[in-house]
């Protein structure tokens, strides 16, 4: 259609808000599928405004396009939001928005999310199932559109609107960020009642946010700037109302920064650590730093606190990289940082880049190294290349330089080409001997998932004494042990691979030599994961008995 919104006749409003399935690694999906925060906190503003709302978390429940547009038929909405937070995650929010579309003409469709925020013009010039693009927090913006609609106004003037009017994209003003979160609602938890067991039994966590947005000027981060915070208290009864009601008592914070390096975010930070131990003992949770804010005093105290996991933006163990990415931290801190959590018993894990487009033959070597120090790296970061955000410094960059590869998928990442010859040839061999592994990798994903399956089962059975009972420990430690393996196996893999490019041994012989090594380490891994399925099965079956 050539005007971009629909007029809703109908008064009020009935609210559908979704999150689209999607995937490009159904194993990474099937393990880390959590509640969406983004359609709590816009359930409960629009509820407390008294707009009817339902929303749909097709991810969490692993529903196709398809039957979401079957479920908004049924309720009979006159307006559909379609959540689009990751970049990866818009092929299957642009398909759903045509899906509604085709079948619900009548029904305002509305796109928002941190992606869409950033794409907002190119959708709406090239997507015309979006009646409307809501850029940035939609709290407050996606109330004032409801009620113009309601009211059978046109979206001009709409601070935080996109919409298009005669084949013109029409941009309006942003929307003022919120400054003071504690005002909003808590977000709406309903989708908890899908995962609470697997939460009660330790193997999912509930999701929380305390602040929103990051001050550091990373060049590949498409996050807002600058950064909010809730109130400790805010945040910590929010928690206690959610343990209160579902009896949970793990907690994983979402913030992009939960713990920032000035004194300022150091003391906050500090005083969360603090009102959660003096006032609700006994949790389990998980955060997100930067290497620079891990201090002994702090990272003390997150250990008080119940702070079990902190995921560390590394990113590189090269300074160059570092720099060029304006990290604003150094190898050395990375070093130290990981050294300071595993002193406080707290387990890091590891956001990492392996590959950056810029990169020198050594630099790639120094991330190997660093990752053999540290011991507590994933497969997964062994092989992550740079992704190029919408939005993102990075971007922008590459594209006023040129050097940004054509694409007419906007959910593209890599946009890019390495320019020191011995690393494109790493990235590429790296690829092909990974896609020899991918049934293993796919195995290995599907133990560790069946092993929560049925940490769940146990719990439901027995309660929470089953929860650290032996039987769980051992099958616990089993996964883990696979898993450490599976990483240790591909680091082994990917050094060999650089010995052999490094000597300059020739394409072939070195896929032939690697692919050696590759296969012998996947039958180990084979044989690992059949015995860790029989283990899995036997503790089952003292369930059903």
């Amino acid at each position: 259609m050539d005007e971009m919104v629909s007029p809703v006749t109908v008064s009020p409003i009935r609210v559908l808000i979704v999150q689209p399935w999607f995937s490009n690694d159904p194993t990474k999906t099937r393990l880390q599928s959590a509640e969406c925060l983004a359609l709590g906190y816009l359930t409960s503003v629009l509820r407390r405004a008294g707009i009817e709302v339902d929303t749909l978390d097709a991810h969490l429940l692993g529903l196709t396009n398809r039957e979401c547009v079957e479920v908004a038929e049924r309720g009979d909405y006159s307006l559909v939001g379609i959540s689009c937070s990751a970049q990866r995650a818009y092929p299957e929010a642009a398909g759903l928005a045509r899906d509604i579309k085709r079948r619900m003409p009548h029904v305002h469709v509305v796109g928002g999310g941190q992606f869409l925020s950033h794409v907002h013009d190119q959708v709406a010039a090239s997507e015309p199932a979006f009646d409307s693009l809501v850029r940035g927090e939609g709290e407050q913006t996606l109330v004032a559109l409801i009620r113009r609609l309601e009211r059978g106004e046109a979206l001009d003037g709409l601070p935080g609107v996109t919409f298009r009017r005669d084949g013109a994209v029409v941009v309006n003003a942003p929307a003022p960020r919120l400054t003071d979160l504690d005002l909003l609602p808590f977000p709406d938890r309903s989708y908890l009642s899908h995962i609470v067991d697997e939460v009660r039994a330790g193997v999912r966590y509930v999701a929380m946010l305390a602040t929103r947005g990051c001050i550091y000027k990373c060049t590949f981060c498409s996050v807002d700037r600058p950064r909010v915070v809730r109130s400790p208290g805010n945040v910590v009864a929010e928690m206690r109302e959610i343990r209160e009601r579902w009896g949970v008592w793990k907690f994983r914070f979402n913030d992009d920064l939960l713990v920032g390096a000035s004194p300022g975010m150091q003391a906050w930070a500090e005083e969360l650590a603090d009102q959660i131990a003096i006032e609700m003992p006994g949790l389990e949770m998980w955060g997100m730093t930067r290497a620079d804010a891990v201090t002994p005093r702090l990272a003390d105290k997150l250990r008080r606190a119940g702070f079990r996991s902190i995921f560390v933006g590394i990113e590189s163990a090269s300074d160059g990289v570092l720099a060029r990415l304006k990290k604003g931290t150094s190898a050395q801190m990375n070093d130290e940082a990981i050294r300071t959590l595993k002193a406080a018993g707290i387990r890091p894990e590891l956001g990492f880049i392996m590959l950056e487009p810029r990169m020198t033959w050594a630099d790639l070597w120094a991330n190997l190294q660093f990752l053999r120090r540290a011991g507590c790296f994933s497969r997964h970061n062994l092989t992550n290349r740079l992704n190029v955000y919408h939005g993102s410094p990075l971007y922008l960059e590459l594209r006023d330089r040129g050097e940004a590869i054509a694409a007419e998928d906007l959910s593209e990442r890599y946009l890019y080409d390495f320019q020191d010859p011995k690393v494109k040839t790493f990235s590429e061999m790296a690829r092909v001997l990974q896609r020899r592994g991918f049934e293993v990798k796919r195995n290995v994903a599907e133990a560790i998932a069946r092993i929560r399956e049925v940490r769940a089962d146990l719990y439901r059975e027995g309660g929470s004494e089953t929860r650290e009972g032996p039987a769980v420990k051992a099958l616990v430690e089993h996964g883990e042990r696979l898993e450490r393996r599976e990483a240790d196996g591909w680091l082994a893999v990917f050094e060999d691979l650089y010995g052999r490019i490094d000597r300059d041994e020739g394409a072939e012989s070195v896929l032939e030599q690697s692919g050696r090594g590759v296969a012998l380490m996947l039958a180990g891994l084979a044989l690992e994961v059949d015995g860790l399925q029989h283990h899995i099965e036997g503790v089952a079956r003292s369930v059903s008995v």
